[in-house]
């Protein structure tokens, strides 16, 4: 992830070929802050402001539909506004044919992607070397290498003090304001506590507002930012949860179990699947068709994971478990190679081919 600086991007095109030059494809990424600002930059006066608000919108829609149809608009509304089609160019070149890179619906996949959308983190170690070096913006280094690496050492330090202390922390209590509520909270990590404790002071907005409660479904996979980014209980659950008890033991085990072993870390190896309401046609059926199959292999392997688990917990031999563990193996590989023969020829042009 980058600014919107050219050589930037230039450099990271160079760095990383792709399929190309034979490498791994490597995704681009725009941060957020610095896309929004070039948009005030080129966009922000009174008379371009239809195009700003259409493609800061486009910016933080979830489906790349929505985001194209919107990035459409900008393109028109541009024409309408400046005859000579500069403007109309400019949007459709550098944001219409570039979504992939800024839109938030490329990101939807990973809820790390969803909660870091910037490059602030880099950009604070960066004024962290600029302090400890006492330079301002645009200033040089007075002294030499060695004093800039001294430098380094010293801010590195630093930071990693700073994150020891937020590793002893990061179980050591459990806040009042959720464990009030719900006692399971407090097995969680305080950051996410914390976390936590906002949305439940917004349950109390939104009943004070007397707003709707949000029908869910029974996975409890509500589509707002914040369940987006973190998977856990939203406002949204909580405000059905006292309505409806939907947060049972079982589920707040799911939650707990996120981070029994590790921290904020465990997002960095997620990745969701979302079915966005928003979308419709084709892509979209194909969507729910693909999310549908991937569920049911999750499941699958779910069940296995936690039969393991059983056997495990049983003292003795385990020969007669697994037998029956290999026996329900080639089950599902029986079934699943019943479905895979059926070529897809027949799938598309007959009727119920994998029952034949």
């Amino acid at each position: 992830m980058t600014d919107d600086s050219a050589i930037q991007q230039r450099a990271i095109r160079l760095a990383f070929p792709g399929l190309a030059a034979g490498e791994q494809e490597v995704t681009h990424l725009l941060c957020c802050v610095h896309s929004n600002q070039t948009l005030l930059r080129r966009l922000g006066s009174d008379a371009n402001k239809p195009i700003y608000q259409l493609l800061k919108h486009a910016m933080y829609c979830f489906t790349e539909a929505k985001n194209h149809d919107l990035c459409e608009q900008a393109v028109a509304a541009a024409a309408a506004i400046d005859n000579t089609g500069n403007t109309a160019n400019y949007v459709r070149t550098y944001w219409l044919q570039t979504a992939s890179k800024w839109a938030m619906y490329a990101r939807q996949h990973c809820p790390l992607l969803l909660q870091v959308t910037t490059t602030n983190a880099c950009e604070a170690w960066h004024r962290k070397l600029k302090s400890g070096a006492g330079l301002s913006k645009g200033q040089v280094a007075s002294h030499g290498i060695y004093g800039m690496i001294l430098n380094v050492m010293d801010a590195a330090k630093d930071v990693d003090n700073r994150a020891v202390v937020a590793k002893s922390r990061f179980r050591n209590r459990k806040l009042a304001v959720c464990t009030k509520q719900y006692e399971e909270i407090g097995q969680l990590p305080v950051p996410i506590q914390k976390l936590l404790a906002r949305e439940l002071d917004s349950v109390e907005e939104r009943i004070a507002k007397e707003k709707e409660i949000s029908s869910l479904d029974e996975n409890l996979r509500c589509h707002c930012k914040f369940h987006r980014q973190y998977l856990l209980p939203c406002r949204h659950i909580f405000h059905l949860d006292a309505e409806i008890k939907v947060l049972t033991p079982i589920r707040w085990e799911t939650y707990i179990g996120m981070f029994a072993e590790c921290g904020m870390e465990v997002y960095e190896a997620m990745s969701t699947v979302w079915v966005e309401e928003e979308g419709s046609g084709q892509n979209f059926m194909r969507t729910n068709i693909v999310a549908r199959i991937r569920e049911s292999f999750e499941q699958v392997q779910q069940q296995l994971y936690t039969a393991f688990e059983l056997i495990d917990q049983l003292d003795g031999e385990n020969t007669v478990q697994n037998q029956r563990m290999e026996e329900w193996a080639n089950h599902v590989q029986a079934t699943l190679g019943s479905l895979t023969s059926v070529c897809p020829e027949d799938i598309v042009n007959r009727h119920r081919p994998w029952e034949l």
